[in-house]
């Protein structure tokens, strides 16, 4: 079967859509499928015009206003001119226009696709809320016509079918698999590491951990993102920022150290379809302290967790959460939890379904 997969913003990016197309078309393709994957460039982001990554071919297209919230018309026109090759066009992400942009093109000439949309439902910041409430009748239009929807977790599946009913029937269900991070030394390190990972936007709200980082507690914060200036501002004037690293874009390998060295992860995000980082962090066994998200509730579920994550609700202060569970020295083990290989098998099924529907 050949599969092409449209993604906003796709490896060697880090971010967890970015990651959800990588480790599952790596998946697809180990179990004997071509998977190539289109998707934007930007300036200054040093990728190339194309790239083989684990088995998988990578496009990548300029976006003509320079932002992975734009829409590549050279993409679009690649899918559209290539569609009769592939057996089936996999969208990713709907809260960047891409995916409905060229879902709207490939309903014209009939052509079927299925959609992972990652919905959080609203926006991330005021401005974009505002948008979104114009966004979404769009949105609602084509997301109608789509063949399959995948969500990654019932509370996404329940917020799909809560805000676009007509589609109900055509959601399944394939949480996001996890891939344990390889064995690594972890780095010696002189107080506990709390960690922070995931791309850094405001709706993360990061700034969290910072302001209420306990003494003698370092803070490492794993990502990109455009809230990186405000945060870096942030820890200096809250006096922390000799413990508060921020490691940028960093290897596989450099970010399984942190996972070995880490002695809790924090995660206070607003709004999640799964996390994924959350599931590593339970791969690991690493106790965490996370927003109480749906979401959230839904991995914690998956990895049989609840004795190692706890939910912060503000009954008690973050200061005090995370030096508590830091001195609960309490042996951890890695755990199993749901695969890339499951998921790809899932996945799999849905488009042969959709194959035998042409």
């Amino acid at each position: 079967m050949k599969i092409l997969m449209v993604s906003p913003r796709s490896a060697p990016l880090h971010g967890g859509i970015e990651s959800h197309v990588q480790n599952l078309g790596k998946e697809i393709v180990h179990q004997g499928h071509e998977v190539t994957v289109v998707t934007q460039r930007v300036k200054n982001d040093g990728l190339p015009q194309a790239k083989i990554i684990d088995g998988v071919e990578y496009i990548y297209f300029n976006n003509s206003l320079n932002s992975y919230d734009g829409v590549s018309s050279k993409l679009v026109d690649y899918v559209l001119d290539n569609a009769d090759y592939y057996d089936i066009v996999h969208l990713q992400a709907m809260h960047k226009p891409l995916a409905l942009w060229v879902l709207r093109k490939l309903k014209k000439k009939n052509i079927k696709a299925v959609f992972t949309p990652h919905y959080h439902g609203t926006g991330h910041t005021p401005l974009a809320v505002l948008a979104h409430k114009f966004y979404q009748p769009i949105a609602r239009r084509y997301i109608n016509k789509c063949d399959n929807v995948i969500a990654v977790s019932d509370v996404e599946a329940e917020l799909l079918s809560s805000h676009f009913p007509k589609i109900s029937e055509r959601i399944k269900v394939v949480p996001n698999g996890i891939v344990p991070p390889m064995d690594a030394p972890a780095f010696n390190m002189a107080m506990p590491i709390i960690l922070s990972v995931g791309r850094l936007e405001p709706y993360k709200r990061v700034d969290e951990v910072i302001v209420n980082l306990p003494e003698n507690v370092m803070l490492v914060i794993i990502g990109e993102g455009k809230d990186k200036e405000r945060l870096v501002g942030i820890a200096d004037s809250e006096g922390k920022s000799s413990r508060v690293l921020f490691t940028g874009k960093i290897s596989d390998y450099e970010l399984a150290r942190w996972w070995h060295t880490a002695d809790l992860f924090v995660s206070l995000s607003e709004h999640e379809a799964f996390g994924l980082s959350l599931g590593e962090s339970i791969a690991m066994g690493i106790p965490s302290i996370v927003s109480d998200l749906p979401a959230h509730k839904y991995v914690a579920d998956l990895g049989d967790a609840n004795d190692i994550v706890n939910f912060f609700d503000g009954k008690v202060s973050l200061n005090e959460g995370i030096t508590t569970v830091i001195a609960d020295k309490t042996s951890r083990s890695k755990r199993d939890f749901y695969s890339w290989k499951q998921a790809a098998t899932e996945t799999l099924v849905i488009y042969h379904t959709i194959e035998g529907n042409k």
